[in-house]
């Protein structure tokens, strides 16, 4: 059984679906030991998304939730930020307003254009569009003000397989920068399973870019499952911790107060 899963959405999120309690019963149920529960926070979306009174709410609702099941599960009071130098005041200023355990930085939109999730691939310029993608999490990882990296490829997700580009010739130079910027740094590279319950199959980061990272040195990771819904949780951990461990990797961190402990694949 996997031992935990360090990404996960809960109703608090705007397309979650179950409550924190349903979802540490859900792992409870399959065996999982730690988990952090990591609901959004996307800046572009502050305002129509209300996310003061869901950043509000998520706190609440996951610390009653770790209370509700202290003894049998090991929760992490997490957040995944989305866009966090779109305000960065704003970001600094709720980040320091509870004490978070596991803070995961990610880009789900460029500025204030729609979710990658929503973008038609065919009307735009893909390649200038992953140029922008990319540059902007490098500018995310030199701020470095959190814990682990999502979803190193999250465009790739939604772009259709015959639009694609073969591969990632084009912005290694940018991912390189990216992956150095968070080994310098002792910041985690996620592995993102939720591809693998997607039509794209992989992992984000997947394989290749997953063997680089480990090539250019990088030890610090976390595995997440990506779970908007309880079903979800676990999902593809034990198939990318095996995955990490063919490719090297001997441990995955968890987090308490910001700080990792490396548990043992």
């Amino acid at each position: 059984m996997p031992q935990f899963d360090f990404h996960m959405h809960t109703d608090s999120s705007p397309d979650g679906t179950d409550s924190a309690l349903t979802m540490c019963e859900a792992a409870i149920q399959k065996g999982i030991e730690h988990i952090a529960i990591t609901d959004h926070l996307d800046f572009p979306d502050y305002e129509t998304d209300r996310y003061a009174d869901r950043v509000e709410r998520a706190w609440e609702e996951m610390n009653l939730a770790k209370k509700e099941t202290e003894g049998q599960l090991t929760v992490a009071l997490g957040i995944e930020i989305g866009s966090p130098l779109l305000m960065p005041t704003l970001t600094k200023q709720i980040l320091g307003i509870h004490s978070y355990d596991f803070v995961l930085a990610s880009l789900h939109q460029l500025g204030r254009e729609p979710d990658f999730y929503f973008v038609d691939f065919n009307k735009v310029d893909i390649l200038k569009t992953i140029d922008d993608y990319f540059d902007g999490i490098l500018d995310i990882v030199e701020w470095g003000q959190f814990s682990s990296l999502a979803h190193l490829t999250y465009p790739f997700r939604y772009i259709p397989q015959a639009l694609a580009p073969a591969d990632y010739s084009r912005w290694m130079d940018k991912i390189d920068a990216i992956m150095k910027g968070l080994i310098q740094k002792n910041l985690s590279l996620e592995i993102n399973t939720s591809g693998l319950r997607k039509k794209i199959g992989v992992t984000s980061p997947d394989l290749p870019l997953i063997k680089h990272y480990k090539e250019l040195g990088g030890e610090m990771i976390t595995i997440g499952s990506d779970a908007h819904r309880a079903t979800d949780v676990g999902a593809g951990i034990e198939e990318t911790i095996q995955l990490a461990k063919d490719v090297g990797f001997k441990y995955a961190a968890i987090y308490k107060k910001q700080k990792p402990t490396m548990l043992t694949l």
